[in-house]
């Protein structure tokens, strides 16, 4: 469904009156499923403001947010959350304010907006909206408040498609700001991290909207995106007084699931050639259509059907089809066949409507028109389609069909238990232990298809969890702070990995409660795993990143998957010898590269440095993966004037600025 985004009104609001100290948390709620926005505007002032009042040493004011647990990172990693383009950072907005913006999908009930804090930000408000087709948009702040070059408006998308943005602005020409300086009103545009060129003469060419010629006149930035739902970032940074006329984006897949949300079965059963996931397409398009049927109608659930709930119960009904071929496969959520009164119900047999269509049938919101679509089972797409067709009938009942008709909805998981008709009465149970654990206890030992977020809380000694992510050819890898053999340790970080039916733990970083490590990740750091294939075909790697306990560094592991786990690529300083290899890179800002195009990625690792005396300045080490020696070894140093370039000149290409592109992921 695409949407187009108009004026709209709030349906809850939070004002601010002073600082905050400390993380916030606002609920509100919503009333009805579907797709909304989250407005929040916010000022933080950066370390010079701050070390002027004396209440904070060289440190600035920044701000970030979750939403229900969902956080909104930087796309490229850097510094964890409190540097991403929909934080609010005191060191570029140096004290002004920056509105952002969060698309998500609520379902009804209450929610939460976390409010993160460092230092002293001061929000003004959070605003909700309903996301509606005849809506449109009109950002607050807007103008901006007159200030350099800093961020002013984003926009941050999270499992939602962006079709089409269509941008109206103005910007003015200069005035003076100073004996010897006039500065002109612009707006620039960054796309996921990508700037929008003006390609207009005698402009200031990352700046979109440019003040010195448009002088006032109003310019339209309007283009297809058709990005899909990974997250997304739309920045609008402005330089003095900008200011939007409209905004308008053509948004998609508000409702459904795709392939990044099914979980993977890794178990490939006992001969280890059993394929669990090769339903996963059927599955995905059973649930969207069946979701977006009954979530149109006149009486929605208040929860659409999860695409893994489905595929736990294929696997209970007939293991993927594998239990037993003969009567198993096609019809692998057992809703065919010539005793199983689902099928002969659909298709309207004799005797059978009354007794259990009655509902559908007298009171006409389905019946049997099912939109040219026959119901029978000939192969496992069409039985997990009218399987999805049969739970969801079984989810829904009439209080009293002797009253007026207003259809009623059971839980999931009572739907689940009538699906399978009382024939086993601990089917609920095992269908639930597959979704929610990826268990499958009927049998000892109990068989592990995946290990869930559940489940690891089990598995772990110690600790919480983090993050984990699922590769495509291995268990489930995660990492998690545990207690170290080390007495003098507070804590230690490792990331796991399954192997076979073992957990093995590679240990990244210890804190000690006196120690100065610049490379241990501390859990306020927010530590997580990022997979990128940085050494080309040599093998699979994974960066450990987040935020050291110098506050403002963010520390970057490599590591080299093996078949026991993975093992830390070291790097050499150009400063010391062999005995003196770094487990890891950090600093203001950690980049990998691959600058001569061997798909093997260099690292940029920089540091902004702050003069009183002269021009601010970027210090950056470059390393290059020795493959002999397995480690990353130190090359090049570069010096950048940092007051010289417009921050988009640090993005020119080489051929035209002889320095090497920053690629962001």
């Amino acid at each position: 469904m695409q949407r187009k985004i108009k004026i709209m009104k709030s349906i809850d609001k939070k004002l601010f009156q002073q600082e905050l100290t400390k993380d916030f948390t606002y609920k509100f709620d919503v009333k009805s499923r579907g797709l909304y926005l989250v407005e929040i505007t916010a000022s933080c002032k950066n370390w010079r403001q701050n070390a002027l009042s004396l209440r904070s040493f060289f440190r600035d004011d920044d701000l970030a947010i979750k939403i229900d647990n969902q956080t909104f990172p930087k796309l490229s990693g850097k510094r964890g959350l409190f540097d991403g383009e929909a934080s609010w950072n005191g060191n570029k907005l140096k004290g002004l304010e920056q509105t952002n913006l969060f698309f998500l999908h609520f379902n009804k009930g209450e929610h939460t907006a976390e409010l993160l804090v460092k230092g002293k930000p001061k929000p003004k408000f959070i605003k909700v909206y309903k996301v509606d087709k005849k809506d449109k948009y009109i950002p607050s702040n807007n103008p901006a408040q007159s200030g350099n070059r800093r961020p002013w408006l984003t926009f941050a998308f999270r499992n939602i498609g962006l079709k089409k943005l269509e941008i109206e602005a103005s910007a003015q020409q200069g005035k003076w700001f100073s004996l010897f300086k006039r500065d002109d009103s612009d707006i620039k545009l960054i796309i996921d991290g990508e700037i929008q060129k003006n390609k207009e003469p005698k402009t200031h060419k990352y700046w979109y909207w440019c003040g010195k010629t448009l002088k006032g006149k109003n310019k339209t930035f309007d283009k297809e995106l058709n990005l899909s739902k990974e997250p997304h970032y739309i920045e609008l940074w402005a330089n003095r007084t900008p200011e939007t006329k409209s905004i308008n984006l053509e948004l998609e897949g508000e409702d459904g699931y795709n392939k990044s949300d099914i979980q993977s079965y890794s178990y490939k059963g006992i001969s280890g050639k059993e394929d669990y996931n090769g339903f996963d397409d059927d599955i995905l398009y059973a649930v969207n259509y069946w979701n977006k049927e009954f979530l149109s109608q006149k009486y929605p659930p208040p929860e659409p059907l999860d695409a893994n709930l489905v595929k736990a119960m294929i696997y209970i009904e007939s293991r993927m089809g594998y239990f037993n071929p003969s009567a198993g496969y096609p019809d692998v959520m057992q809703v065919g066949g010539d005793r199983n009164s689902a099928m002969k119900s659909m298709l309207g047999e004799k005797d059978y409507p009354a007794n259990e269509f009655i509902s559908e049938k007298k009171y006409g919101h389905m019946s049997y028109n099912f939109k040219g679509k026959k119901p029978q089972v000939l192969k496992p797409a069409e039985s997990i389609f009218w399987g999805v067709r049969w739970l969801y009938y079984k989810a829904q009942y009439l209080p009293d069909e002797n009253k007026p008709y207003k259809r009623e909805w059971h839980s999931w998981n009572k739907a689940v238990q009538l699906y399978n008709g009382g024939g086993n009465k601990n089917y609920e149970k095992e269908v639930y232990d597959i979704y929610k654990k990826g268990a499958d206890g009927r049998k000892r030992p109990i068989i592990k298809l995946f290990i869930s977020i559940f489940a690891l809380l089990g598995i772990l000694t110690a600790g919480s969890v983090l993050a984990y992510t699922i590769h495509d050819n291995q268990g489930r890898t995660w990492l998690s702070f545990d207690e170290s053999l080390d007495k003098e340790a507070l804590y230690e970080l490792n990331i796991n990995k399954v192997v076979g039916l073992e957990v093995n733990k590679t240990l990244i970083s210890t804190m000690h409660e006196h120690g100065w490590d610049y490379y241990t990740l501390p859990k306020e750091g927010n530590p997580y795993i990022d997979w990128r294939d940085v050494l080309g075909d040599e093998a699979v790697t994974l960066i450990v990143r987040g935020n050291t306990v110098v506050e403002e560094y963010e520390t970057h592991y490599v590591l080299k998957e093996t078949k026991k786990g993975f093992d830390i690529i070291y790097n050499l300083p150009h400063e010391f010898g062999d005995s003196d290899l770094r487990p890891a890179f950090y600093g203001d800002w950690v980049e990998f590269i691959d600058i001569d195009g061997d798909k093997i990625y260099e690292v940029r690792e920089s540091v902004f440095i702050p003069y009183s005396n002269a021009s601010n300045a970027i210090w950056s080490d470059w390393y290059r993966y020795n493959k002999e020696k397995g480690i990353y070894e130190f090359f090049k140093r570069e010096v950048i004037d940092e007051e010289e370039h417009d921050l988009g000149d640090l993005v020119e290409p080489a051929e035209k600025k002889g320095r090497w592109l920053i690629q962001r992921y």
